[in-house]
């Protein structure tokens, strides 16, 4: 009789649980973040329990397990008030809990930021709060961003930051389990800081294959000789490029670029005049100039220039 009445009281409790998270489930406060798949064990020691609040039964190692639920409110326990939450896992013995202080998520759980300057995080988003740390020039995970805050993940855990420099973000990043996105760069290519092809150039690189984890856009974040730098397989010198000392006359004002690609820094400009150039290839022209240095010059027909070309608005098709 005392079997058959805790076996009643264990099918009410569990159903009462499984009321419980229906209830959740259909909370009228929308959800901060999705339920992770997975999360990673990267303590020596995990302890893994039975329930929540429950009986620790053993500790596990550092590894990914799946995730089948969390107690009800767990985002907003992280974020608002950066509490230690309760996963519910997949185990070799069933479901079991596990309760994280800062429970790290796998690689496309996170937004990504690149900050271009150094940055201060906070232990609160409210502006005032002394500075808990900072960052220098980096890629970071982001767990949730609102109003230009980004709770970012750092070595003392989740914290708050608000960026007083431009950053780069959305980047698309690949994980520790993939060898990244391949690329080549079919001729000698410039290197940079930043994104932007109208920034400084760092250096040069010869044509040759790369692999990149971090790619915005089409720019990719490689490892250099000098250190990790952006390139553009778009962005380079042209590819019908031949060595030729000659002349170019100047028929107006010609701007003068940093490499050869409209997007680039401007040096300066020329006035019209005649200037010897040694390369030349695509409509661009390798100068040397006592007061810019190696740049670069775009000059070109005007009925030759793809750029200035403006395809018909009306088309009339004729019989053959």
């Amino acid at each position: 009789m005392r079997k058959q009445t805790l076996t009643l009281l264990s099918a009410i409790l569990l159903s009462g649980m499984i009321f419980n998270k229906g209830v959740h489930a259909a909370d009228s406060n929308p959800a901060l973040l999705p339920l992770p798949i997975e999360l990673v064990l990267n303590e020596q020691l995990t302890p893994v329990y039975d329930s929540i609040e429950g009986q620790q039964l053993y500790s596990a190692s550092p590894q990914i397990v799946k995730v089948d639920g969390a107690e009800p409110g767990w985002d907003r326990k992280l974020i608002q008030n950066h509490e230690a939450v309760w996963f519910e896992i997949q185990t070799t013995d069933g479901d079991r809990w596990v309760h994280l202080q800062n429970p790290e998520f796998r690689e496309d759980f996170y937004q990504h930021i690149l900050l271009t300057e150094k940055e201060s995080f906070y232990n609160d988003q409210t502006p005032g709060f002394r500075s808990a740390g900072s960052v220098s020039p980096q890629l970071l995970r982001v767990l949730y961003r609102v109003d230009g805050n980004y709770l970012i993940q750092t070595w003392l855990g989740y914290r708050w930051m608000r960026p007083q420099h431009p950053i780069i973000e959305d980047v698309q990043t690949y994980g520790a389990n993939s060898s990244g996105m391949s690329f080549e760069l079919t001729t000698t290519s410039p290197m940079f800081d930043s994104p932007d092809a109208g920034s400084h150039v760092a250096g040069w690189l010869a044509p040759q294959w790369f692999t990149s984890k971090i790619v915005w856009n089409d720019w990719f974040y490689v490892d250099t000789w000098d250190g990790p730098h952006w390139v553009n397989p778009k962005v380079g010198y042209p590819a019908d490029l031949h060595s030729e000392e000659t002349t170019l006359k100047l028929d107006e004002t010609a701007l003068v670029y940093e490499h050869p690609n409209k997007a680039a820094r401007v040096l300066g400009s020329l006035a019209p005049q005649t200037i010897n150039t040694f390369e030349h290839g695509g409509g661009w022209h390798h100068i040397h100039s006592s007061w810019l240095g190696d740049s670069w010059v775009y000059a070109v027909k005007q009925e030759q220039d793809p750029d200035a070309y403006v395809p018909p608005t009306k088309v009339e098709v004729k019989p053959i």
